[in-house]
């Protein structure tokens, strides 16, 4: 039988997929490219997607913060959760981490509101200028 990631990779199948950039409140096309693959990721495995999570506050983009602890201090409070949860096991879908400050932040919210385990799963990692000129070098 063919593993997936998910059954290879957690421990329990989560009981909801959460879309982290929905605290953005963003309209952007990527935000809503990391929505539909929540929703698909949820479909797959007919577990049950929410939109938890809310910006309770503005915050500055994390991409601007060049210091972790400042990215940490500069979240803090600023998302909400508008769901109770019972235990359940989350996955946290996003597009991006460079530091983990927002998804630190959404496991802490969704912990807040009952959550049990959360698990992250983001498709893309934030690369320095030195390593883009490397990969263009590649398509060259």
């Amino acid at each position: 039988m063919n593993e997936t990631i998910l059954e290879r990779h957690l421990s329990e199948v989560p009981s909801a997929i959460i879309n982290a950039t929905a605290p953005l409140g963003n309209k952007k096309a990527w935000a809503i490219y990391i929505a539909l693959l929540a929703k698909g990721v949820a479909s797959r495995y007919g577990i049950p997607y929410q939109d938890a999570l809310y910006k309770r506050k503005v915050y500055r983009p994390m991409h601007s913060i060049p210091d972790h602890r400042e990215k940490e201090r500069e979240i803090a409070g600023k998302i909400g959760c508008q769901h109770r949860f019972n235990g359940e096991s989350i996955l946290l879908i996003d597009d991006t981490c460079i530091t983990g400050a927002t998804k630190q932040e959404c496991a802490t919210v969704l912990r807040a509101h009952g959550a049990g385990e959360v698990w992250s799963l983001v498709l893309g990692r934030m690369v320095n200028r030195k390593h883009l000129e490397i990969l263009r070098r590649y398509n060259e």
